[in-house]
Protein backbone atom coordinates (compact mmCIF):
# COMPACT_ATOMS: atom_id res chain seq x y z
CA UNK A 1 0.00 0.00 0.00
CA UNK A 2 1.69 3.10 -1.23
CA UNK A 3 0.18 5.06 2.55
CA UNK A 4 2.81 3.16 4.37
CA UNK A 5 5.89 4.16 2.43
CA UNK A 6 4.22 7.70 2.58
CA UNK A 7 3.47 7.54 5.85
CA UNK A 8 7.02 5.68 6.54
CA UNK A 9 8.29 9.26 5.58
CA UNK A 10 6.36 11.34 7.67
CA UNK A 11 6.86 9.32 10.84
CA UNK A 12 6.45 11.91 13.91
CA UNK A 13 7.15 9.56 16.33
CA UNK A 14 9.35 11.88 18.91
CA UNK A 15 8.98 14.60 16.70
CA UNK A 16 5.46 15.83 17.82
CA UNK A 17 1.95 15.31 20.10
CA UNK A 18 1.04 12.97 16.65
CA UNK A 19 2.94 9.64 15.91
CA UNK A 20 2.39 7.63 13.14
CA UNK A 21 2.39 4.05 14.38
CA UNK A 22 3.70 1.59 11.50
CA UNK A 23 1.91 -1.39 10.67
CA UNK A 24 4.38 -3.74 12.24
CA UNK A 25 4.41 -1.81 15.86
CA UNK A 26 0.46 -1.95 15.93
CA UNK A 27 -0.21 -5.10 17.57
CA UNK A 28 2.26 -3.92 20.44
CA UNK A 29 1.14 -0.78 21.29
CA UNK A 30 -2.96 -1.49 20.42
CA UNK A 31 -3.74 -2.05 24.32
CA UNK A 32 -2.83 1.81 24.96
CA UNK A 33 -4.83 2.93 21.42
CA UNK A 34 -7.91 0.61 21.87
CA UNK A 35 -9.67 2.10 24.24
CA UNK A 36 -9.92 5.04 22.68
CA UNK A 37 -11.27 3.56 19.28
CA UNK A 38 -13.72 1.60 21.16
CA UNK A 39 -15.14 4.70 22.50
CA UNK A 40 -14.80 6.84 19.02
CA UNK A 41 -16.75 3.92 17.57
CA UNK A 42 -19.76 4.13 20.16
CA UNK A 43 -19.90 7.77 19.00
CA UNK A 44 -20.81 7.16 15.52
CA UNK A 45 -22.68 4.00 15.94
CA UNK A 46 -20.65 1.98 13.92
CA UNK A 47 -20.84 -1.34 12.68
CA UNK A 48 -17.18 -1.51 12.64
CA UNK A 49 -15.07 -2.95 15.77
CA UNK A 50 -11.73 -2.05 17.00
CA UNK A 51 -10.29 -5.45 16.06
CA UNK A 52 -11.66 -4.71 12.10
CA UNK A 53 -9.45 -1.48 12.53
CA UNK A 54 -6.48 -2.80 14.19
CA UNK A 55 -6.29 -5.85 11.05
CA UNK A 56 -7.20 -3.17 8.57
CA UNK A 57 -3.43 -1.05 9.95
CA UNK A 58 -1.65 -5.00 10.23
CA UNK A 59 -2.52 -5.14 6.40
CA UNK A 60 -1.40 -1.62 5.54
CA UNK A 61 -5.15 -0.52 4.23
CA UNK A 62 -5.24 1.43 6.85
CA UNK A 63 -2.84 4.21 8.39
CA UNK A 64 -2.70 5.15 12.46
CA UNK A 65 -1.86 8.03 14.11
CA UNK A 66 -2.00 8.69 17.81
CA UNK A 67 -1.68 11.91 19.72
CA UNK A 68 0.31 12.05 23.07
CA UNK A 69 2.11 8.69 21.88
CA UNK A 70 3.54 7.94 25.18
CA UNK A 71 0.05 8.32 26.76
CA UNK A 72 -2.07 8.20 24.14
CA UNK A 73 -5.19 10.79 24.54
CA UNK A 74 -6.30 10.70 20.50
CA UNK A 75 -6.95 8.52 17.35
CA UNK A 76 -6.32 9.17 13.90
CA UNK A 77 -7.45 6.22 11.27
CA UNK A 78 -6.64 7.49 7.48
CA UNK A 79 -7.12 5.43 4.63
CA UNK A 80 -5.98 6.32 0.85
CA UNK A 81 -8.92 5.47 -1.57
CA UNK A 82 -8.30 5.47 -5.59
CA UNK A 83 -10.84 5.22 -8.16
CA UNK A 84 -9.78 5.09 -12.07
CA UNK A 85 -9.69 9.08 -12.20
CA UNK A 86 -8.79 10.42 -8.76
CA UNK A 87 -6.99 9.74 -5.41
CA UNK A 88 -8.11 11.11 -2.08
CA UNK A 89 -7.27 10.85 1.72
CA UNK A 90 -10.05 9.54 3.98
CA UNK A 91 -10.83 10.15 7.63
CA UNK A 92 -12.36 7.04 8.99
CA UNK A 93 -12.22 7.49 12.47
CA UNK A 94 -10.96 10.48 15.05
CA UNK A 95 -11.45 10.76 18.34
CA UNK A 96 -9.92 11.54 21.69
CA UNK A 97 -9.88 13.96 24.33
CA UNK A 98 -9.10 17.56 24.78
CA UNK A 99 -9.11 17.32 20.96
CA UNK A 100 -8.91 21.72 20.83
CA UNK A 101 -5.46 20.92 21.98
CA UNK A 102 -4.10 18.99 19.07
CA UNK A 103 -6.76 19.13 16.40
CA UNK A 104 -4.29 21.57 14.29
CA UNK A 105 -1.36 19.79 14.56
CA UNK A 106 -3.89 16.83 13.86
CA UNK A 107 -5.05 18.65 10.76
CA UNK A 108 -1.70 19.74 10.04
CA UNK A 109 -0.33 15.94 9.98
CA UNK A 110 -3.33 14.96 7.76
CA UNK A 111 -2.83 17.40 4.68
CA UNK A 112 1.05 16.53 4.84
CA UNK A 113 0.06 13.10 4.81
CA UNK A 114 -2.66 14.01 1.88
CA UNK A 115 0.17 15.99 -0.28
CA UNK A 116 2.90 13.03 0.07
CA UNK A 117 0.57 10.78 -1.39
CA UNK A 118 -0.22 13.16 -4.39
CA UNK A 119 -4.24 13.60 -3.69
CA UNK A 120 -6.19 17.02 -3.52
CA UNK A 121 -8.73 16.07 -1.38
CA UNK A 122 -9.32 15.02 2.30
CA UNK A 123 -12.80 13.44 2.63
CA UNK A 124 -14.16 12.83 6.43
CA UNK A 125 -17.80 11.02 7.55
CA UNK A 126 -18.69 12.18 10.92
CA UNK A 127 -21.48 12.68 12.91
CA UNK A 128 -23.36 15.74 13.10
CA UNK A 129 -21.50 17.48 16.20
CA UNK A 130 -18.60 17.20 13.87
CA UNK A 131 -20.08 20.32 11.52
CA UNK A 132 -18.66 22.84 13.55
CA UNK A 133 -14.97 21.20 13.56
CA UNK A 134 -14.98 20.85 10.32
CA UNK A 135 -16.12 23.98 9.07
CA UNK A 136 -13.55 25.23 10.77
CA UNK A 137 -10.68 23.13 9.23
CA UNK A 138 -11.89 24.23 5.77
CA UNK A 139 -14.31 20.98 4.99
CA UNK A 140 -17.64 21.78 2.87
CA UNK A 141 -20.75 19.94 3.44
CA UNK A 142 -21.08 17.77 0.42
CA UNK A 143 -23.84 15.16 1.49
CA UNK A 144 -26.20 13.71 3.50
CA UNK A 145 -25.51 9.50 4.78
CA UNK A 146 -28.80 7.64 4.67
CA UNK A 147 -29.08 4.19 6.08
CA UNK A 148 -31.68 1.81 6.36
CA UNK A 149 -31.63 -1.66 7.96
CA UNK A 150 -33.04 -4.51 6.16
Amino acid sequence: CACYSVCHLVDYTGKGMIAYIPADKAKETWHTIEPLVQKSLRGIESEVTPDDILDGVIDRNLMLLVVEPESPIGVIILSHKRTPQIGFLEIDLIGGTDMAKWMTEAHNAIILIAKKLGVSKVKALGRKGWHKHAAALGFQPKRTLFEMEI
